[in-house]
């Protein structure tokens, strides 16, 4: 199967990519595994931080979906627990990875139930495959919005600046304002 894939905004390539979700607790990982939106994820536990098993699993998920040895893995996990010697990890075995906050994980605000495990794979896997497509949210579209009304906080923070300019140079000079 292949996934389109944006590069930076740029031009959009169809090649097969496999998406990786990791699950971080002490003492168990879990791994999500597929290669694009609408297919059923290959869900894999292992014992935590083992490397080698890991770097196995991504091999065999390769292997199960067809996928030949040089196709590129794009990873993600949640940030936390293991801090970025994970990420540093992948990174040098050539897999490029995202660390998501916790909170930019979607939650149903009217089902009130604890996070598992199963999907919060799922999800990841989910938010993965639609950030790689070019989907964006989060800081980007602040920094978009930001673009779009900028004028605005241009003419407040103008405003804002000449208050300060002015209470700047009175307490320079030794004078006060009368307004």
């Amino acid at each position: 199967m292949t996934t389109p894939s944006t590069d930076n905004g740029q031009e959009n390539t169809t090649e097969a990519t496999l998406f990786v979700a990791f699950e971080l607790s002490e003492k168990n990982w879990k791994l999500g595994f597929t290669t694009g939106a609408g297919q059923k994820p290959r869900e894999r536990g292992m014992t935590a931080r083992h490397q080698e098993r890991m770097l196995d699993e991504i091999a065999q998920a390769k292997r199960r979906f067809g996928l030949p040895e040089t196709t590129p893995v794009v990873s993600c996990y949640e940030a936390g627990r293991e801090g970025f010697w994970l990420h540093r990890f992948l990174l040098a075995h050539g897999i490029t990875n995202h660390v998501v906050d916790s909170s930019a994980i979607e939650v149903s605000r009217r089902q009130r139930r604890a996070k598992s495990d199963g999907l919060d794979v799922r999800k990841l896997l989910s938010m993965l495959i639609r950030y790689h497509g070019g989907e964006r949210q989060g800081n980007e579209a602040r920094h978009q919005y930001r673009n779009r009304n900028g004028h605005r906080e241009f003419a407040k923070n103008a405003a804002d600046h000449a208050t300060h300019e002015q209470y700047r140079d009175e307490d320079r000079h030794g004078c006060q304002s009368t307004g």
